[in-house]
């Protein structure tokens, strides 16, 4: 992508060129329209949770759902106040999703709590299946489009 710097009286600017903007374009484009995996830290530990014992693959989830309850509720209420104060929505719409993202990831480890307290998620007795979890699929190769700090997100 070319573009130019230009510091002037008002600070630093960013002038973009047309091809730097079709490019962005493209990017940007693709970037939502092509679902990628995105494997957070989250999900490769919980691959492992059977590793924290019984009591430790409540407790530790539970921690969590307790903390994005939280987040959550505070981000909720940063939203409403940009909302309120006129922002428009277009340009808090990342924060809606991410609230969706932090909604469903509590109610999936609320899930596994649950499943873990009534007995419906049980460990193996097998010590060869408890010492060697499962590994979700591996996330799929690096795009060759590269974007900011070289990741794939």
């Amino acid at each position: 992508m070319r573009c130019h710097t230009w510091v002037g009286g008002g600070g630093d600017r960013l002038i973009v060129t047309e091809e730097g903007r079709d490019e962005l374009v493209r990017r940007l484009d693709s970037q939502i329209r092509d679902p990628q995996r995105e494997f957070s830290q989250f999900l490769g530990a919980v691959t492992y949770l059977g590793a924290l014992g019984t009591d430790g693959a409540v407790e530790a989830p539970a921690e969590r759902v307790r903390r994005l309850q939280q987040r959550t509720a505070a981000d909720e209420d940063r939203l409403a106040e940009a909302l309120a104060a006129g922002v428009p929505r277009l340009y808090v719409i990342e924060a809606e999703y991410a609230l969706c993202l932090a909604r469903a990831e509590t109610a999936g480890a609320a899930s596994v709590i649950d499943d873990l307290r009534t007995g419906s998620l049980t460990w193996p007795t097998d010590t060869a299946t408890t010492s060697t979890p499962s590994t979700p699929s591996a996330p799929s190769a690096p795009s060759a489009t590269p974007n900011r700090k070289g990741s794939n997100a």
